[in-house]
């Protein structure tokens, strides 16, 4: 009988104590035997089986997501929390593809179903939106539904959105008659909504050039528009701790942007850079791990390397920031917008880890995997591999995305997969 990939982990030596572990109260289990090559695929295997999400802290977030996703991109839902390229202070709006994996990322912890989650140290110190304000103000749109459209205006309005006559941009809203558009950052097309009274009728996507429909859809989960929610409460609370903000050894010339800004983030005003102000609209600084159930686990590779970088960087940071506060740059008494990643680890400790090491401490599981050469442009070298491996009697799985041409290459070195 053939056996899925997933199917032949669960005869690792390592399953029991890993069960055991992730059935346990609260700990950490120390283990190695894990080259970065096999994070994907264990990831997802340990997601599928715990019946949970999984958190992963790795080097390299993007690379582990898209090969976890040519994996298993049906198996198990995979998505990626990666770091903004700006810093708060500089006041300058994140890469939209960023914040669009950010809250799509945030959204799918808050399920609480099996999910993979790839991030690092670095991308957790940037703030994102309160698990309440995203239960509170999302919202899903589902044909046969009753909607008032003055209330999904408002929630729009509220969770960022500009009104355009035309949606041609992720965070734009338009209304025409009894029709709804609108392009939530998470999606790669936007939406139209057809209401005949305050009944929802048709939920469908549509393309930006030609304004054509091209499907429905069975219903559609919208997210805010950026990582931050202006509402009354936070724009008032913002104001007094805004007036702390010291622009007396300040350059004119700075001091004037800021002023401007600022009066914008009173004003209620969503405008490009305001996620700088996250720390003054939101105090309490929520992280990713604001939206991790409390079942969750944490899988951290090569840990004590990732927060060591982690670390130096905050610390090259803070040193950017004195220099600029020193030059009349920046303010004084101006807050970071950042979470220290002392605070970032104690609160980790809330849930189970898995720290796997590049090395074998004593006492550490095995979690039984190696690493294998690079067969890139060496098909002899990896018909040899097979070869060998086919002749001890050993089971051999080649993934590939090129299985035709590999197939062929083989079968001319007499290997028949």
């Amino acid at each position: 009988m053939t056996q899925t990939l997933l199917e032949l982990l669960d005869s690792l030596p390592a399953r029991d104590r890993l069960e055991g572990w992730w059935n346990a109260p609260i700990g950490t289990l120390d283990a190695h035997g894990l080259p970065s090559s096999g994070l994907p695929v264990f990831s997802v295997w340990l997601a599928r089986r715990a019946g949970r999400p999984v958190l992963a802290l790795v080097p390299d977030p993007e690379g582990s997501f898209q090969e976890a996703g040519a994996w298993f991109r049906d198996d198990v839902r995979t998505v990626v929390f990666p770091a903004v390229e700006t810093l708060p202070f500089d006041r300058l709006a994140p890469d939209e593809e960023t914040v669009r994996r950010r809250l799509e990322a945030i959204d799918a912890l808050g399920t609480g179903e099996p999910v993979v989650c790839f991030t690092s140290w670095t991308a957790m110190t940037r703030p994102t939106l309160a698990q309440e304000a995203v239960r509170r103000w999302g919202f899903t749109l589902k044909p046969g539904q009753s909607y008032t459209v003055d209330d999904l205006l408002h929630r729009l309005t509220t969770l960022g959105y500009r009104r355009e006559a035309l949606v041609q941009g992720r965070g734009e809203f338009s209304l025409r008659g009894g029709i709804l558009d609108c392009f939530p950052p998470d999606r790669r097309r936007p939406l139209r909504s057809e209401f005949f009274g305050d009944e929802l009728e048709s939920l469908r996507e549509f393309e930006v050039e030609s304004q054509g429909s091209v499907g429905d859809i069975a219903s559609g989960r919208i997210l805010p528009a950026a990582e931050v929610i202006l509402t009354p409460e936070a724009v008032a609370g913002a104001d007094a701790l805004l007036r702390g903000i010291d622009f007396s050894h300040t350059l004119p010339e700075v001091r004037d942007h800021w002023l401007t800004d600022i009066e914008r983030v009173r004003s209620g005003a969503y405008f490009d850079g305001i996620e700088g102000f996250q720390a003054y609209l939101d105090p309490s600084q929520p992280t990713l791990l604001s939206h991790l159930p409390h079942d969750a686990l944490i899988l951290s590779l090569d840990g004590r390397r990732s927060l060591t970088q982690a670390e130096q960087r905050e610390q090259e940071v803070q040193e950017l920031v004195a220099v600029e506060i020193e030059r009349g740059e920046l303010p004084r008494g101006l807050q970071s917008g950042l979470v220290s990643i002392a605070n970032l680890r104690q609160a980790a400790g809330r849930w189970r880890q898995l720290e796997v090491a590049r090395g074998a401490d004593l006492g550490s599981l095995d979690l039984g995997f190696e690493p294998v050469d690079a067969y890139a442009g060496r098909i002899d070298a990896f018909s040899d591999r097979v070869r060998t491996d086919a002749r001890a009697k050993a089971r051999v799985l080649i993934v590939t995305q090129q299985e035709p041409r590999l197939r062929e290459l083989l079968e001319d070195r007499d290997v028949y997969p």
